[in-house]
Parts: C-alpha cells; sequence; structure tokens
C-alpha cells in the first residue's frame, strides 16, 4: 500500500467501533431508557423521535461519551413527562449511562494479531474522540495502548486536529493513512487534510447526527483481516 514500494507507513486508527464495540452499548441504553419511558405510558416511537433530536444537537456541540447520553437522557425525560428528573428516576438515568462509561471492552476480531503485524512494519498512532477520561479508560481496558506510537483523544475529529497530529509526527501525508468506521468523523475530516483513508465497514457506522452523502474513501474494507490484506501483512494461523 506504500505508494513508493519501501518505507514506512503512519496509520492512524480510530478506536471506538472500530477497534472495539462501542455504538451496541448507546443502542442498549436507549432500549432502557424506552423501556422506563414506556412505564409511564410514553409511546416507543416518541421517546425514540425525540431522543434521536437532542443526539443530534448535542453533537453539534460537541459532546460525546456517557456524559452526552445522561444530558440527553435527562433532558428527553423532562420534556417527556413535563417535570423535572428527580429521585428513582434520576438514579436510572445515571446507572444507564453509567454501564455505557464502564462497560466491558469487547475487541474485533483479528484486531490485536493486526495491530501487533502492522507496527512491525509501519508506524501506528490511535487518534479517537471525546472525553479524555473516559477514553483513556477504555483504552487501558483494551490493552491495545503498546502497538501505538502515540495517542491523541480529540475533542474533535477536524481538519485543523488531523493537521496537528501530522505536524507534531512530521508525517507524509501521501504515505499517511486514516482506518475507521465513521464516513463523518474519521473520512471526511482525514481526506480534508490531504490523508489517504480506509473505511472499515463494519456496519457501525455511528452518524454522529451529520450527513454523510458524497463522502468516500480511498479504500474500503469490512474487516481487520481483510485490512491486513490490503496493507499485505499476513498473519500467524
Amino acid at each position: 500500500m506504500n505508494e513508493s514500494g519501501t518505507g514506512a507507513l503512519a496509520l492512524l486508527f480510530d478506536a471506538d467501533d472500530t477497534l472495539w464495540e462501542n455504538a451496541v452499548f448507546f443502542a442498549r441504553a436507549l432500549e432502557s431508557f424506552c423501556a422506563i419511558m414506556s412505564r409511564q405510558g410514553i409511546a416507543e416511537e416518541r421517546t425514540r423521535a425525540l431522543f434521536a433530536e437532542l443526539e443530534a444537537r448535542g453533537f453539534r456541540r460537541r459532546w460525546y461519551g456517557s456524559r452526552r447520553l445522561e444530558i440527553n437522557l435527562r433532558a428527553a425525560a423532562r420534556r417527556l413527562l413535563d417535570g423535572e428528573v428527580e429521585g428513582g428516576l434520576a438514579q436510572e438515568l445515571r446507572a444507564i449511562a453509567g454501564s455505557v462509561s464502564g462497560h466491558e471492552i469487547r475487541i474485533f476480531d483479528a484486531v490485536p494479531e493486526v495491530l501487533e503485524a502492522l507496527s512491525r512494519r509501519h508506524r501506528l498512532f490511535l487518534v479517537t474522540m471525546g472525553e479524555s477520561q473516559e477514553q483513556g479508560g477504555k483504552i487501558e481496558r483494551s490493552g491495545l495502548a503498546r502497538h501505538f506510537e502515540a495517542i491523541h483523544v480529540l475533542h474533535d475529529k477536524t481538519r485543523a486536529a488531523f493537521e496537528e497530529i501530522i505536524r507534531r509526527h512530521r508525517l507524509a501525508r501521501r504515505s499517511t493513512w486514516m482506518i475507521g468506521n465513521s464516513l463523518a468523523k474519521d473520512i471526511r475530516p482525514a481526506r480534508a487534510a490531504g490523508l489517504k483513508t480506509v473505511h472499515l465497514a463494519n456496519g457501525q457506522d455511528f452518524g454522529f447526527g451529520l450527513p454523510d452523502t458524497g463522502i468516500q474513501a480511498d479504500l474500503v474494507v469490512r474487516s481487520f483481516a481483510e485490512l491486513a490484506r490490503s496493507f499485505g501483512v499476513g498473519l500467524a494461523r
């Protein structure tokens, strides 16, 4: 995949829903919230529609992770129930958000093996976004940090953020690839910064309330095993 055929590439990896499961825990949190509202006589369709509206607004304000989730759960409950969120209900919503922030790390198939193989030939960087403490906890629990030359937890993934990473690590744009599951938050800003991109089309493309129409990656893969083959790395059997 190196255009010159020699030398190391710089491979920037997203974390949530690229290396490990993440969106599934938010989906379960929403299911729990819908069940709570259903007990209060609120239809699930109404709950989901309002929550989606609040989520999109939160993303525009650059709120991510369990902090965004709890804010939106409380806001949705106030509007649906036309009253303040107190007592047992407040505790239930806090517990739902807490289950997302402290969930077990479920690493996708072949991720450790592929990272190990790639790190022998290329420079690997982890580029994620969100609350630093929350993301740091997930990275530590994953056990994958050792594969990366540097780890960046960004407040948001923007063109400027990628350009700062390029400058800090003296990366060549023509041989630097961003690898992630989100067209809106991985592929779009990395391409804007002049990087090559790989879309991991694993069915976990969290939209962040942003349109992804017209966004194309240089390469599309559906698994880490396919990613390894695309970069000429063989895995031990």
